[in-house]
């Protein structure tokens, strides 16, 4: 969803009074092993191999056509693959080598529910990078507009070295991966940290280099863009139809310039500049987040959130101490003491002031509790949670108790590792999905500055934006000595005409790609218009407007653009009860 990493921390959930699941240890969805029902990931995931082998097929045939079946439950029980179908794509490792090696690609389907009418496909990609059509968008297709979803057959797939396709892995098991990673989760606090720092991330990268030879030059934006230009061929599509959100704005800029003859429509939701992204194909000083301006965005977010809960009455924001003052005071306090003494939920789980600085920075982007995310107020709740375990043990065990999330655990990747007598055999390598599959994508594409820029660029993100943002921009440091770059990556210019306008839609306060990456793309791309909903949160579709949503089904169905200046409202404001 975001296009922020979280290194080594789980989003603040209810869940996280009783337990958490490590962002960077979390198992991916997988179904039935028959090919017919389940995307097929690929044996390059675990595998162990120096480069990734051969999806198995007879090679790639250029529009080879998809066969869909219905998808085979998920194991991920917050998944609902009903009514949906899946296929395995297979393309070129190489895209400059078509008949050399080949990777999978995992495609999901949900069928258009007015077949006599349908227009075509709409493709979707979820944004990261990292981010998994077998995961993100079934949760989130309740979001997209009825008529466009009766109208289209709605397509998304994991992009290459993600998820189900074939995919960067670095390590046998989420455990082996959690010890790696997690001397680099968060961010340095004194001189020492700071100088371990970079040769723990560069390690990280040699294991990378070591597992996965040469996918990781070829897990670029611009690969994946022609990924997508081979599916649009593959569903017997004339022009592509595309909605991308947060990075997957990024993805269908590329596919523009790339591609500008093949388009119909394309809707670009939280959009992210890309030149913001490459730096201009210039030497970078600064960070990828700062760039962007998610630094200050979750700054601003978070400010937003206790200025609201603060006006809100405890029914409706958990966490209000009566007005706005009082609720950042008590944040700050218990942060403060976090920091100092972490606590103990009655879960077993340790929380430290790190810990929640980088959830609070996550738990911004979704207002309202749907697609997954708990909303604000459910994140005031378990704010509330910590702050009386903080200060009253045993009270926090009893609100604990009672309001449910002991149910609400998600499951943890590390507990797929057998249990039982100690065996001499060597351990069961596992599929999961690891922080090092968005950092082998933003890695190969973005500009980052050299390592003689830190630990300044960390400590100016401290001072300025907070704990919240300072997580994020020190785990973009894990690139400085990353093994790989893109063997072909598409750097801009961005001025490509596609002959169509295409439709930007972007949230005033959203946290993760402020409004202006939104201002920005509209005078890179030559024809664009702007659909600006005023409110929180990171993208539309997951922060819904109605009044933005019939403007998106207008353009997506027949062309017909807004009105130029027009802004819509969210649905519901935050804490809104």
């Amino acid at each position: 969803m975001s296009r922020r990493l979280a290194i080594g921390a789980c989003l603040l959930t209810l869940a996280t009074v009783t337990a958490c699941t490590s962002s960077t240890g979390s198992s991916t969805t997988s179904g039935s092993s028959s090919p017919a029902s389940t995307p097929a990931a690929s044996s390059a995931a675990g595998s162990g191999s120096a480069s990734p082998p051969a999806s198995g097929s007879a090679g790639y045939v250029e529009g080879a056509a998809l066969t869909f079946a219905a998808c085979a439950p998920s194991d991920n029980p917050a998944v609902d693959l009903t009514g949906f179908d899946c296929a395995t794509a297979t393309v070129p490792l190489d895209w400059q080598d078509p008949t050399g090696e080949t990777i999978s690609l995992a495609v999901v389907k949900h069928p258009a529910g007015n077949q006599a009418q349908k227009i075509g496909a709409l493709m979707f990609n979820p944004g990261g990078p990292g981010g998994t059509a077998t995961t993100s968008f079934p949760q989130w297709i309740d979001g997209f507009p009825k008529q466009v979803r009766d109208r289209f057959d709605i397509v998304s797939w994991d992009p290459r070295g993600i998820g189900q396709s074939t995919a960067v892995q670095c390590w046998d098991t989420p455990d082996e991966m959690g010890a790696a990673v997690g001397p680099v989760s968060g961010y340095p606090t004194d001189d020492a940290q700071k100088q371990a720092w970079f040769p723990q991330m560069a390690a990280i990268g040699q294991a990378c280099a070591a597992r996965n030879g040469e996918l990781l030059a070829h897990v670029s934006t611009a690969d994946t863009a022609r990924d997508l230009e081979e599916l649009r061929k593959a569903l017997g599509e004339e022009k592509l139809n595309y909605l991308g959100v947060s990075y997957g704005t990024f993805l269908g800029a590329t596919y523009t310039n790339l591609f500008p003859d093949n388009i119909r429509a394309m809707v670009l939701d939280g959009n992210l500049d890309p030149n913001n992204w490459t730096n201009s194909n210039q030497p970078a000083t600064h960070s990828i987040s700062h760039r962007i301006g998610s630094d200050r965005g979750i700054a601003d977010d978070l400010d937003a959130f206790f200025t609201l809960c603060g006006q809100a009455d405890p029914s409706a924001c958990a966490f209000s101490a009566g007005s706005p003052e009082a609720t950042k005071a008590k944040y700050d306090q218990m942060l403060a003491q976090l920091n100092a003494q972490p606590v103990t939920m009655p879960s077993g789980r340790t929380i430290d002031g790190q810990d929640l600085a980088n959830d609070m920075g996550n738990a911004m982007d979704i207002v309202q509790p749907a697609f997954g995310g708990q909303g604000w107020s459910g994140t005031a709740k378990v704010l509330q949670a910590v702050y009386e375990a903080q200060t009253a043990p045993a009270a926090a065990s009893s609100g604990a108790s009672s309001s449910g999330a002991s149910s609400a655990a998600s499951p943890d990747a590390s507990s797929a590792a057998a249990s039982g007598a100690p065996s001499s055999e060597p351990p069961a390598v596992q599929t999961y999905a690891g922080p090092e599959q968005p950092w082998a994508v933003m890695c190969g594409d973005a500009a980052v500055p050299p390592q003689s820029a830190w630990p300044a660029i960390g400590d100016e993100a401290l001072a300025q934006y907070g704990p919240s943002s300072t997580g994020i921009i020190w785990g973009e440091a894990m690139c400085v000595d990353w093994p790989t770059r893109s063997a072909q990556p598409y750097l801009g210019p961005w001025t490509a005409d596609p002959g169509i306008t295409v439709l930007l839609i972007g949230n005033t306060h959203d946290p993760s790609t402020p409004f202006s990456n939104t201002q920005s793309m509209s005078t890179l791309l030559p024809r664009t218009s702007v659909l600006t909903v005023e409110g929180y949160g990171h993208t539309m579709l997951l922060n819904p407007s109605s009044c933005g949503s019939q403007y998106e089904a207008a353009y997506l169905i027949d062309g017909t653009l807004p009105p130029a200046g027009t802004v819509c409202q969210q649905d519901r404001a935050p804490f809104a009860q």
